[in-house]
């Protein structure tokens, strides 16, 4: 999420959206990484000496919704220029994560750009859930419809007869369960294959990577009568650095796509699914 003109309209949407995922915002969960470039009082808690009013939006944002900054104010810039240091990258989170074990920090790795890379690690249960996928189609359906008719209309019978809430929802979670277990004894089960994505980053990458960090070092320990010329070196080496990453991503995603054997299969996902992040990101 980059600066724009339209940063009102774009709190406005994105409160919309926080709302519309979680009718209480205390118990969602919402993390958000933004390049906001604002400056106040406040921001003094995240790395600025400075303060002007450009964030009103920021601060309004931030108090309707009910989010926690997590920035330290004592973190290395996560901006840098050779003449200029900035903390225009903001780092949100809603209360329910506050309240978990977290971890926030500037890194000092080579991000192949003026900003630096931002690590949050939180420390949060995550249970992944697989659901079955039955092969229902042309298959066992006079089974399934046998082994439902030896209880259907009893339960049938059970739903009419409630008379509270309490005993019409018993009374739904055997008739799911019925229907699961005719699914189990009638049909097979779809396999459900994980979606890879491309694997590009090679040795050499880290070698060269860890070369740049080195030259990088070197320049800042300079004394002041060389610093320039190191300088240029660290930064013809790291512009051959992003041109090899490039190429490695490049390559990468062409052989994933190679590998294709179905014209809608992971590939086919993996690339819609960017287009409309990228059209999303325009939108806001």
């Amino acid at each position: 999420m980059q600066p724009t003109p339209h940063q009102h309209k774009l709190f406005i949407q994105l409160s919309r959206k926080f709302r519309r995922s979680s009718p209480a915002l205390t118990r969602g969960k919402h993390h958000i990484g933004a390049d906001l470039n604002g400056r106040n009082t406040l921001n003094t808690l995240w790395g600025y000496r400075s303060n002007d009013n450009r964030d009103k939006d920021i601060l309004d944002f931030i108090l309707a919704n009910n989010l926690n900054i997590i920035n330290k104010p004592d973190a290395l810039p996560t901006f840098k220029r050779n003449n200029s240091v900035g903390w225009p990258d903001l780092t949100l989170c809603s209360q329910s994560l506050i309240d978990s074990s977290i971890n926030w920090d500037v890194l000092e790795e080579i991000s192949l750009s003026d900003h630096r890379y931002i690590e949050t690690t939180i420390a949060s249960t995550v249970a992944n859930k697989i659901y079955k996928i039955y092969k229902a189609r042309h298959r066992n359906h006079l089974r399934f419809l046998n082994i439902l008719g030896k209880d259907i209309f009893h339960l049938e019978r059970k739903i009419k007869a409630a008379r509270n809430s309490g005993e019409l929802n018993n009374a739904t979670i055997e008739l799911q369960t019925l229907i699961i277990y005719a699914c189990n004894k009638s049909f097979k089960i779809k396999k459900q294959l994980l979606i890879t994505k491309p694997n590009w980053w090679t040795e050499q990458l880290e070698i060269h990577k860890k070369k740049v960090r080195a030259l990088r070092r070197r320049a800042q320990r300079a004394q002041e009568i060389e610093r320039q010329a190191r300088y240029q070196v660290f930064k013809k080496e790291k512009a051959k650095y992003k041109r090899h990453n490039k190429q490695a991503r490049n390559m990468g995603w062409r052989k994933f796509c190679s590998a294709a054997s179905h014209p809608y299969g992971k590939q086919y996902k993996a690339r819609s699914e960017n287009q409309i992040f990228h059209l999303k990101s325009r939108t806001y």
